[in-house]
């Protein structure tokens, strides 16, 4: 990382969601930031950080050598689009999926999880009716019986959201990780951090 860009991290307020937040270099988010830097992830969309986060959450207690972590897997028929489901842990043994998480990172986590339920529901609705429908990622396809074996589903927000009825949260706040995301974008931007 270059001293420039450090040093734009320290002096710099970046406004993020009309409030302004002081990017200070911390402790907890450096690591983090190290390990997203090369991950050529677009984070113009505000939940592209929540869910990269939980994916790496999620990667201690999934370790790579026996399970694969994949976001932003669409699911659609001939017509259109149905959903997207946020990060999902497949086996790599059999390529089940074994867990589905929706990430809402939001400021209202009441309506937040209110959708992330109600996107579960969906999902769940179109596995059980037997809709024909494909499931791809970025750079993936896969296959409608990998979803068929009932994975876990949790709902993941930023810190504190397990008061509001989610099942993970998050290590930072809503406003650290809105700086994580800055961070990202600023480096993406000076061409020093990979990106999509």
């Amino acid at each position: 990382m270059s001293q420039r860009f450090i040093f734009s991290l320290f002096f710099h307020l970046i406004i993020t969601n009309g409030i302004s937040v002081p990017v200070l270099w911390s402790a907890e988010l450096a690591p983090v930031f190290e390990q997203l830097k090369q991950s050529a992830v677009s984070y113009e969309n505000n939940g592209a950080i929540c869910e990269q986060v939980t994916r790496l959450k999620l990667q201690e207690r999934f370790p790579e050598l026996g399970f694969r972590i994949e976001t932003g897997i669409v699911y659609s028929d001939d017509r259109r689009t149905i959903g997207e489901l946020d990060v999902v842990v497949f086996r790599k043994l059999d390529g089940q999926a074994i867990l589905i998480a929706e990430v809402k990172c939001w400021k209202n986590l009441r309506s937040a999880i209110k959708k992330a339920h109600d996107q579960r529901a969906r999902f769940q609705s179109v596995i059980q009716q037997g809709v024909p429908v494909d499931f791809h990622s970025a750079k993936d396809r896969f296959d409608s019986d990998q979803f068929s074996g009932s994975p876990e589903f949790i709902a993941v927000s930023q810190k504190g959201g397990e008061s509001a009825g989610f099942d993970m949260g998050l290590d930072f706040t809503l406003n650290e990780l809105m700086t994580l995301r800055s961070w990202l974008l600023k480096c993406q931007a000076d061409r020093e951090c990979a990106s999509e």
